[in-house]
């Protein structure tokens, strides 16, 4: 009786497949999709670059003819070997002009070498304080680049420096958006390899060349760009060309396959088909993204052969980072964004009647989408924790980063999961669409369809409304801490009461309105089943031990990754709450403890349940704990994400055996509340060896005490 299942699963996959290519194949027959997918890449860039130089060319030309670059010197000596370096590369360049030329004279910018205000740094610690100095006039615009020649004797005499019979490294530290800063560098990279050059062929084919030359090795040293003068960086530009061409690319397709089919008249035939539904979305769905993915691949091989080919990456500041590694991060992030734009597309059209109708839904998306474009060309804007959750303005965020020198761990980890989350939300949502009775009839849908409750009550809440309430708590959660932090910074008492809304809000008020639009029963949906006294008395134990376990890996975890600093100062701010309101400071382990458990042991977990295995349940469910962790304000960051998840499975795990929520809502409420009154500072290995016998035990217990399942 079990084996026709796993036949019928491979079926239906390989149905859907077939349905997503029959839907591919006719989307790319089309001219429409052609022209958009090649033609218009292939045109758009090199029509970009033509542009761009001819604009700065125009720049160039009206500005003055022959610029002067402003470049920090920290000493004498330093100034010295670098001037001795700039002329020689001079003198190599002009002797190497074609006869006809030599007679002309030299056009080569001027350079100006500035050394730091007041008295010279003879020590490493006075150099590196005005290094740092100097670093602030460069982000002001004073200079254009630092030159840093490292492990040189400053007490030497400025124009004796001591000889070096090796390389030397020679570091060129400039702003990443700074256009003039690009040009010096380049500028000084050049005459240095010629004078470099120059003293290498001498000591090699001339006998009696000096032992003692001086050879620059250069190694670039990227700012992170906080202000400037070149708002047309690239950037900038690429992750709003990027949404654009993606966006361009995904809208038609979209259209296409659903108020398309129904103008034609196809889809009452296609839904009245002994297909599932989601089925024929999902395959939709598959064709979307990949005429997406299909264009965005086209865009940056085209944007990448104009950038390496064209002479921009002489005028656009990071193009030099252009990297076959770069380009294939950027390439994942528009995966990410291919897959979440698809899904709302076609939540869309899913509501228009006709073509035009859909076009005229889609306009201010499109707009819309264009608004995280413009905010990636702002300086000073940063990715932070908080805007690493926004949709849109964290996948446009995260690529201006990566073309700027990198993204933290933890700040990628929240855009990609927040994203995904995303892409689910709306995918399930264009399938609550797709499936509504007005779609059947070629009358027009409307928003009601999306808040209509079930006729009858629902054993547990939908999966589909679940990942949705997940994904608004962070947008929720960022529009609410933004508002309190406009407030200014509260007191001990208001903060903890700010805190404790904070958790109502988004795990007990939000996911009431999804039960009330799903119209849950509160017993079957949070599994409110009265559980048996030994799994009671093993989740108090579990409560009691497990804390020494999880802090233990804390500790660990944080000293691997040199976070101890930030995990002491979390320690002291937990002591100062509790010495200013007392013990009321339980309340902040008791109430997120209560209201977590009711949503993701209650509603996410017995929606879970309903639909999957004791696999699937207690691991989705213990991760998205975890991770919700990490992602809605723990201070520790990715650091946090293993001892959460931990605490996550085990709960789950509880809650499946025991058949219950109130073992695991018991587990948590006791773990948090001995974790918040003891607060050590490090576990002793007696306490640790103490629970994890106490874990034994109350794990024993809960075995006891469970519950067969159906």
């Amino acid at each position: 009786m079990n084996e026709p299942q796993p036949t019928t699963q491979v079926w239906a996959l390989g149905r859907v497949l077939r349905l997503a290519r029959k839907e591919l194949r006719e989307i790319l027959r089309d001219r429409r999709t052609i022209i958009t997918l090649v033609a218009m890449p292939v045109l758009l860039y090199p029509l970009m670059s033509v542009l761009f130089l001819q604009f700065a060319l125009a720049s160039k030309t009206a500005t003055k003819e022959t610029p002067k670059y402003q470049i920090g010197i920290l000493t004498s000596v330093e100034a010295a070997i670098f001037n001795d370096r700039l002329d020689l590369g001079r003198k190599t360049l002009l002797q190497r002009r074609p006869p006809a030329e030599k007679d002309k004279p030299d056009a080569w910018p001027d350079i100006d070498l500035q050394g730091p205000t007041g008295q010279q740094p003879t020590t490493p610690a006075q150099h590196a304080e005005a290094l740092e100095h100097m670093k602030a006039l460069l982000y002001n615009g004073d200079l254009d680049l630092i030159v840093v020649i490292p492990n040189v004797d400053y007490t030497a005499h400025p124009r004796k420096p001591t000889p070096i019979d090796r390389a030397l490294p020679c570091q060129l530290i400039f702003v990443s958006n700074s256009t003039t800063g690009r040009e010096a560098i380049a500028l000084v990279e050049r005459l240095l390899a010629a004078a470099n050059e120059e003293n290498l062929k001498a000591r090699f084919n001339v006998p009696v060349a000096g032992p003692h030359i001086t050879v620059l090795s250069t190694e670039r040293v990227i700012l992170s760009a906080t202000s400037g003068d070149n708002l047309l960086s690239l950037s900038a530009l690429v992750p709003l060309v990027l949404i654009l061409m993606t966006i361009t690319g995904a809208v038609y397709p979209a259209i296409d396959l659903t108020a398309g089919e129904r103008e034609r008249g196809t889809l009452e035939i296609l839904v009245a088909a002994p297909v599932p539904r989601f089925e024929l979305l999902t395959a939709k769905y598959l064709s979307v993204v990949t005429v997406a993915v299909l264009n965005a691949i086209v865009n940056l091989v085209c944007m990448t052969i104009t950038v390496r080919w064209s002479g921009v990456s002489a005028l656009l500041p990071s193009i030099q980072e252009l990297s076959f590694t770069l380009v294939m991060q950027v390439f994942a992030l528009l995966l990410l964004f291919a897959a979440f734009y698809s899904a709302v597309l076609l939540c869309l059209t899913s509501f228009a009647r006709s073509f035009k109708e859909a076009q005229a839904y889609l306009i201010p998306l499109m707009l819309v989408s264009l608004a995280p474009g413009i905010m990636a060309m702002m300086p000073g804007l940063v990715l932070d924790h908080t805007l690493a959750s926004l949709p849109l303005v964290n996948i446009v965020l995260m690529a201006r980063d990566l073309f700027e020198g990198g993204v933290a761990p933890l700040t990628g980890t929240i855009v990609i999961v927040t994203t995904l989350l995303y892409a689910l939300a709306a995918l399930s949502l264009a399938a609550r669409v797709f499936g509504a009775e007005s779609v059947l009839y070629s009358e027009q849908s409307s928003w009601a369809d999306m808040l209509r409750r079930p006729d009858e009550p629902q054993p547990a809440a939908s999966l589909p409304a679940m990942l949705w309430c997940l994904a608004l708590m962070m947008p929720i959660q960022f529009a609410l801490v933004a508002l309190m932090r406009s407030f200014g910074m509260p007191g001990p008492v208001t903060g903890v009461l700010l805190e404790l809304g904070l958790y109502l809000v988004l795990f007990a008020m939000l996911p009431a309105v999804f039960v009330y639009l799903g119209r849950v029963e509160l017993g079957s949906g949070l599994g409110l089943t009265a559980p048996r006294p030994f799994a009671v008395l093993g989740a108090l134990l579990l409560g009691a031990s497990l804390w020494t376990i999880e802090l233990r890996l804390l500790e660990w975890i944080v000293d691997m990754n040199q976070y101890r600093e930030r995990f002491a100062a979390v320690l002291e701010r937990v002591r100062e709450t509790r010495t200013a309101i007392g013990w009321g400071v339980l309340a902040v382990g008791i109430v997120p403890a209560v209201v977590e458990e009711l949503f993701f042991r209650g509603l996410l977990f017995n929606a879970l349940k309903a639909r999957c295995g004791a696999i699937v349940t207690i691991g989705v469910s213990g991760v998205l704990f975890g991770v919700t962790h990490v992602i809605l304000g723990s201070e520790l960051g990715l650091v946090r994400l293993v001892p959460s998840t931990l605490l996550g499975l085990v709960l789950s795990t509880v809650c499946w055996h025991t058949g219950s929520l109130w073992p695991g809502m018991i587990l948590h409420i006791c773990h948090n509340s001995v974790l918040l009154g003891v607060n050590p500072e490090a576990v002793p290995w007696e306490w640790l060896a103490a629970g994890l016998g106490g874990a034994t035990v109350g794990a024993a217990l809960v075995w006891l005490g469970a519950r067969p399942q159906n």
